[in-house]
């Protein structure tokens, strides 16, 4: 028998890639907020006044856009610092934001009013949420400034929004944490705002809310949505989603070894060690594959019940290795609670799985 342990590297991160970050949606093809940002390094870069000295400080500090550098195939070199000013990250997300000191969010500002058709508003929001995800070294400044804005657009409901619109910012926001959840004062900041707005969209429209991942987001103790806890509709939905390919391949030719081998990449999107590798989509996504095999489980298509322990490892109080959200606790709660398993104890860690 073999035991497999959990894994300390993401599939991304053990082939030195950048975070998958996969969402549910097509990436726009220009991110204006990128594309500013770039402007702004190279206006740095071109800048007089930079000596020798300064230039060999910058070498040994990580640049803030070296993903953004990488992209354009440029080999550029600028200040770790952006155009933000401390201090400044004080301003109401809901206001003009005439004095905000961030250049990034006043183009958010700028673009959100420009264009107000919910198609518009909808791209903006998956650009600014891949602006944040994909650029290193964004200053807690300039984030402060971000929060507010994003949870106040969001959580309005004078604008036309629809639900696509409004849980693309926040199912960013909760990706948000997870890539700066060792920034405690940061992720304890973030989640306080976030939470906050949640529970009032919850309170106010929670019950009515049905559709695939705004249903798991603003309604989780019914359970997942039709579409997420429908095998047959949601493995189309993460045909492209990296970190669950060989769990999906092995649902869809009924490999029953393969499928419990490849439970140990589930456990690493939730593991605290790795978590910063995915998005909030993908674990979500996570809890839908754990559904169908649980399912499988109790049709006995499945001998045991590896994926249904799994489920009450990860909600296991006492289970100090992984992090989850509150929608992410009652999702689970609901699946395991459905299930047939007569137990009363779950593993406390994440290492118990055997494959023959």
């Amino acid at each position: 028998m073999k035991t497999t342990t959990l894994t300390e590297q993401s599939r991304d991160a053990a082939l030195g890639r950048a975070p998958s970050y996969w969402h549910p949606y097509a990436i726009p093809s220009e991110n204006r907020f990128i594309k500013q940002a770039q402007k702004a390094q190279e206006q740095k870069a071109s800048a007089p006044g930079r000596n020798r000295g300064q230039k060999q400080s910058q070498r040994g500090q990580k640049s803030v856009f070296k993903w953004i550098t990488n992209i354009f195939r440029k080999n550029r070199r600028g200040n770790s610092k952006d155009e933000t000013a401390p201090g400044t990250s004080g301003q109401t997300a809901g206001s003009a934001d005439k004095g905000t000191a961030s250049p990034m969010v006043q183009l958010f500002n700028d673009l959100f009013q420009k264009d107000k058709k919910p198609e518009a508003h909808f791209k903006l929001a998956q650009e600014a949420v891949e602006y944040l995800l994909r650029t290193p070294g964004v200053r807690q400044e300039e984030l402060s400034e971000w929060v507010p804005k994003l949870i106040d657009v969001g959580s309005e409901n004078g604008h036309g929004h629809n639900l696509e619109f409004r849980s693309t910012l926040f199912y960013g926001l909760h990706t948000l944490v997870l890539k700066h959840y060792a920034n405690d004062v940061l992720r304890r900041s973030i989640l306080s705002q976030l939470n906050k707005a949640l529970e009032g969209i919850r309170t106010d429209f929670g019950p009515a809310i049905v559709s695939e991942w705004d249903k798991e987001l603003y309604n989780p103790s019914s359970g997942l949505s039709k579409k997420i806890g429908n095998w047959k509709q949601l493995k189309d939905i993460i045909t492209y989603e990296p970190s669950l390919k060989d769990l999906r391949i092995g649902l869809n030719n009924k490999n029953k070894a393969s499928i419990i081998q490849n439970l140990d990449y589930i456990k690493t999107i939730f593991a605290i060690s790795t978590m910063r590798n995915y998005s909030a989509e993908t674990r979500v996504a996570s809890i839908g594959v754990l559904s169908e095999i649980i399912k499988q489980e109790n049709s006995e298509h499945i001998k045991g019940h590896a994926a249904l322990e799994l489920a009450l490892s990860l909600k296991d109080p006492e289970n100090t290795e992984v992090f989850l959200f509150d929608h992410e606790k009652k999702l689970l709660e609901s699946l395991t609670a459905q299930s047939n398993l007569r137990t009363s104890k779950s593993p406390k860690r994440l290492d118990f799985l055997e494959v023959n």
